[in-house]
């Protein structure tokens, strides 16, 4: 009986570590860098790798606020306030040419470490509103949901 609440225990306390959130405004400015680079590739890596470009080191915004403009959409009204970076990775706009600036954006919740949306320089996107990212990613991202690359005509 010991051996079994003591499994239950190391399991429920393995199960808390791992639901713990990365408050980003607590970690200095070299960790913080190096999550959100690492993670911004993680997400366009699973959602438009197509749109991965190691053209030049990405840009890491300031931090920001995210503004509520869904008109009511409750998911997303409740993320109003809520501080988050971008991570811009760039193209070489000489050889390619994209609708927008950038190959791929990726904001991050500054509180968790949690993506919030992904844009890309097709100037479509991806958010995490409805279904969390560490959700998706643990489902299973399908070939159907990705974002295949698209060039800009002119």
């Amino acid at each position: 009986m010991q051996k079994i609440l003591l499994l239950i225990f190391f399991m429920s306390c393995s199960a808390s570590f791992h639901a713990q959130t990365t408050d980003l405004r607590k970690m200095k400015s070299q960790q913080r860098k190096e999550y959100l680079m690492k993670l911004a590739k993680e997400v366009v890596m699973n959602f438009g790798p197509d749109y991965y470009r190691d053209y030049k080191e990405p840009e890491i915004s300031k931090k920001q606020v995210f503004e509520d403009d869904s008109e009511g959409i409750p998911e997303v009204m409740r993320n109003a306030g809520r501080p988050y970076y971008t991570v811009t990775l760039f193209y070489d706009r000489e050889k390619e040419q994209l609708a927008e600036k950038f190959a791929a954006a990726i904001d991050i919740w500054a509180d968790d470490g949690e993506p919030m949306r992904v844009l890309f320089g097709n100037g479509m996107g991806i958010n995490f509103f409805f279904n969390p990212y560490r959700e998706w990613t643990k489902a299973g991202v399908k070939d159907s949901e990705k974002m295949h690359f698209q060039t800009f005509s002119f």
